[in-house]
């Protein structure tokens, strides 16, 4: 706790709040000044999130702990899946293959004081698709007041920190074809940062950060991903007292492996810009049925310049018509009393289930109507040849469509899958 108030005593200084610290103690409402209250509250999430100090002007980021439960359940090795709204957060590249309306949340609170909530949404259009997120975080701060004996009556210090996500994915096979690297899509985010303390004059900030994302999916079992988080260098965060603080940035790369129909395996590397170590996330999602997913992660946190340590996640999610419930236990190796439990429930259509049955009768309709077709076109072609009308002016005129051909009325795609459906029921 010592480094933590040595390391976060600088870039707080900046405020300017002339009034002393009376004490910091750890567990406890501190019993400080303005600036003591300030600190104390910095300090306080630094541990929540199990994260070493910060360099000086430093500011926090809400995507640290501000996780969905599935991403959590798998050690946060989500880059290079990013198939769901979860992608609005991990990568936005990922928005791009999702063609219809999702949305997650999740809530968690850390030490049993620092409430995170979180919000995605995807909506895809004839442009890309766009995707909506926000992170907020709120946490008691203290009081303020420099008497000791008053704080039955002070007036209570909170923090509140906010992360707005406008994002962007598009497919760049819509425009590129034929690569041998399959499919690839690219994505961006543009972030509004809000900071505040509540009780305290003066005390708020806010600033603007991107992010950028790629995917590559060479074929159904292998996915690669890159994600670069907070991209803007600088102080992009400024506070009304006239301070300025930087979001660290960050860049992730991860793949992904279908090793089985309904086994998932990933693994993401964490490149910090800050003075810590490489760090490794991974994690496997095991779906037995279609109903259920079982997972395991193992998630890395920086200790020091060089060092890390290893947090056990674990999660099941529980998929009902499109509706998921999903659940994440987050262990601290470091701190055992800031282990966590992540709660989210998303939505996502239904992808339609096709059955063998269903296959052959696409294809037995299939050869139906191409015999039908051909028998009808004959007919045509020796209509055409007797007609007043020579043949070959006819094929060299092509705004004269070919005659429609009378054929019995085949079924629809859908028409096949609600047949199929119903036979499976039976």
């Amino acid at each position: 706790m010592k480094s933590l108030f040595k390391t976060i005593l600088r870039p707080v200084s900046n405020w300017e709040l002339h009034t002393k610290v009376w004490g910091i103690y750890s567990g406890n409402i501190p019993q400080t000044s303005v600036w003591g209250a300030f600190l104390t509250s910095f300090i306080l999430i630094i541990a929540l999130l199990a994260t070493p100090a910060l360099a000086a002007k430093s500011a926090l980021d809400l995507g640290i702990a501000g996780v969905g439960a599935r991403p959590m359940g798998m050690g946060k090795s989500f880059v290079s899946i990013a198939d769901d709204a979860n992608a609005v957060f991990q990568n936005p590249a990922g928005l791009a293959f999702i063609k219809s309306f999702a949305a997650t949340s999740m809530s968690t609170r850390l030490l049993n004081r620092a409430d995170y909530k979180l919000l995605g949404g995807i909506f895809p259009t004839k442009f890309g698709t766009v995707g909506l997120g926000y992170i907020g975080l709120n946490t008691p701060a203290g009081y303020k007041t420099t008497d000791r004996a008053s704080l039955a009556t002070a007036t209570p210090i909170s923090y509140g920190s906010s992360l707005m996500i406008l994002s962007y994915g598009y497919d760049l096979n819509r425009r590129i074809t034929g690569t041998a690297i399959g499919h690839m899509a690219v994505g961006g985010n543009l972030k509004f940062i809000n900071n505040k303390f509540d009780g305290v004059e003066d005390a708020s900030g806010g600033g603007l950060e991107a992010d950028l994302g790629a995917l590559v999916k060479p074929n159904k079992q292998l996915s690669l991903g890159v994600s670069l988080q907070n991209i803007w260098m600088g102080d992009t965060i400024r506070w009304n007292s006239g301070a300025k603080e930087d979001v660290p940035a960050t860049i992730r790369i991860g793949g992904s492996f279908l090793a089985q129909k309904n086994l998932l395996v990933s693994v993401d590397t964490e490149t910090p810009t800050t003075n810590t170590p490489i760090l490794l996330h991974g994690g496997v999602e095991w779906t037995p049925v279609p109903i259920l997913s079982i997972r395991v992660g193992a998630d890395q946190d920086p200790t020091g310049p060089s060092s890390s340590v290893t947090n056990l996640t674990m999660g099941l999610g529980i998929n009902v018509k499109g509706i998921r419930f999903d659940y994440a236990y987050r262990s601290d190796a470091l701190q055992t009393d800031n282990s966590n439990h992540y709660f989210s429930i998303s939505f996502a259509p239904e992808k339609p289930v096709v059955t063998e049955e269903a296959i052959a009768n696409v294809k037995e309709e299939g050869s139906a109507f191409a015999g039908i077709a051909s028998a009808d076109k004959s007919v045509a072609s020796r209509s055409i040849s007797n007609s007043p009308v020579n043949s070959e002016e006819w094929n060299l005129a092509p705004e004269n469509p070919e005659p429609e051909p009378t054929l019995r009325r085949v079924r629809s795609y859908d028409e096949i899958m609600a047949e199929a459906r119903k036979a499976k029921k039976k």
